[in-house]
């Protein structure tokens, strides 16, 4: 396995500043069905890179959101299951995160829209 990793860089530090900004004054969200709203209107501030094309897709029989870079690497991916504690969030709200992730790898993101709890037990 090929792990590739970079110093931390001005604008990796002004996007952790700004999820921790809209944390500081948004109350803690629950990790039940009723947050996900919330939950997701949270998450869906992370801006979008700019240089990242975002289209629905399927993987594995699981839709979910590729987040291309403009110069992708060839033949590798990333799968990102998005945070939720598998009852919250959602591909659609990750979108910006996983394009920030697209953006600084260069490789592919793929975030998985996978079924969620109570819903979906297994």
């Amino acid at each position: 396995m090929t792990v590739i990793s970079h110093d931390e860089s001005l604008k990796d530090r002004a996007v952790m500043a700004a999820m921790r900004a809209a944390l500081a004054v948004s109350p803690a969200p629950e990790s039940k069905p009723e947050s996900r709203a919330a939950y997701d209107k949270l998450m869906a501030q992370v801006p979008i890179a700019a240089s990242v094309g975002r289209t629905a897709g399927e993987v594995g029989g699981t839709a979910g959101w590729w987040c291309r870079p403009a110069n992708e690497a060839p033949q590798q991916a990333i799968l990102y299951l998005h945070g939720g504690g598998y009852v919250i969030g959602s591909a659609a709200a990750y979108r910006g995160l996983g394009s920030q992730i697209a953006a600084r790898t260069g490789v592919p993101t793929f975030v998985a829209d996978y079924a969620l709890a109570p819903e979906s037990p297994v």
